[in-house]
């Protein structure tokens, strides 16, 4: 998932509004993949014309709730170390 993909759902996710840059041969790729895909769906009731379907909600769930990465240190055996 690239950037522009990730900022597009969470958009649909948290706003009604129309995509700023909705005229560009970018946006109409990634509309349709993901209409495709079934993550959105054409809703005329928002100014957006899109929402997340409920796939497309629990997949930006598991996106938002992955876990930050913890430090660790590897020695000269591959034997992981974790950092306090």
């Amino acid at each position: 998932m690239t950037p522009y993909e990730l900022k597009f759902l969470i958009h649909l996710h948290t706003t009604p509004a129309k995509w700023s840059n909705d005229d560009t041969e970018l946006y109409r790729n990634v509309v349709n993949c993901f209409e495709a895909e079934g993550v959105i769906e054409v809703n005329g009731d928002k100014e957006a014309g899109w929402q997340l379907t409920k796939l497309g909600e629990a997949w930006l769930e598991v996106i938002l709730h992955v876990p930050k990465p913890k430090p660790c240190f590897v020695d000269y055996a591959g034997k992981v170390l974790p950092v306090i």
